[in-house]
């Protein structure tokens, strides 16, 4: 997890301090392909533990660098589809229940398997199920049953909810209103709070998934009866890529160096 940070850092910063040659990405596809195991999931590190965050964050860091090969993804696929549960959400691993950040992990690296005569289905238990994870009366999001909500889901469920092509509830905008600071431009994990960088960081992000909304833009939102409104709040926010997480020019930036 502290490597896929490190990347998604360096794939930001536009103007590079260094360029990594072609000897450091042999040692990373030589240190990704030893943590892979037989049945297509990855390690965190040599003995370490396995669930289905590591299978995006594989494909994330292998696709930004350009190593992404059939050695890497083979059996992928298969594995992330033998983790769905019944009711159609994902898990870290076959002993574990569903989870919104596993959900979001799950869809995203299906995705790097889909082809123009193979898209990714969508059943509609997905939304269902995702849709039980909105907490409207707690003005917040559900990670999974019987957790308390917490802000950072924000990003996760929206961007779940764009990548399967699905309505993305606008109600999400009350919640974020709420866990804002009122003297401090920051966000907590729930009402009340005190305020913290992760927590604002999936904020903002849960914000610019709104972007993708047609009948909405972030820049000039304009809802009747809606909290966002009454507290007089103006969001600016970039478009962020819902599979990469970040802003789309920095990703295209770096994919085309």
């Amino acid at each position: 997890l502290s490597f896929y940070a490190g990347t998604m850092t360096y794939t930001c910063i536009k103007k590079k301090i260094f360029k990594l040659n072609r000897s450091d990405l042999v040692q990373i596809y030589v240190f990704i392909k030893k943590l892979k195991n037989k049945i297509g999931s990855f390690q965190s590190f040599f003995l370490g533990e396995s669930d289905s965050r590591l299978n995006y964050c594989i494909l994330i860091i292998c696709s930004l660098y350009n190593i992404l090969t059939i050695e890497i993804s083979s059996k992928c696929e298969h594995h992330i589809r033998s983790i769905q549960m019944n009711d159609g959400s994902f898990s870290g691993n076959k002993a574990r229940e569903g989870h919104v950040s596993f959900f979001y992990c799950c869809i995203s690296s299906l995705l790097f398997f889909s082809q123009k005569n193979k898209l990714l289905s969508v059943p509609i238990c997905f939304n269902n199920w995702l849709s039980q994870k909105e907490k409207l009366f707690e003005f917040s999001i559900q990670g999974r049953t019987s957790k308390l909500t917490d802000c950072c889901y924000f990003f996760w469920l929206g961007a779940s909810f764009i990548l399967g092509s699905l309505y993305l509830p606008l109600q999400l905008l009350n919640g974020l209103v709420l866990t804002k600071g009122e003297i401090l431009s920051g966000f907590s994990d729930k009402i009340g709070r005190y305020l913290d960088l992760y927590h604002t960081c999936y904020a903002v992000c849960g914000f610019s998934m709104l972007n993708f909304e047609n009948r909405i833009n972030i820049n000039s939102v304009k809802l009747k009866n809606n909290l966002f409104n009454k507290c007089n709040q103006s969001i600016f926010t970039c478009k962020l890529n819902p599979i990469y997480g970040i802003k789309e020019s920095s990703l295209f930036f770096f994919l085309g160096e």
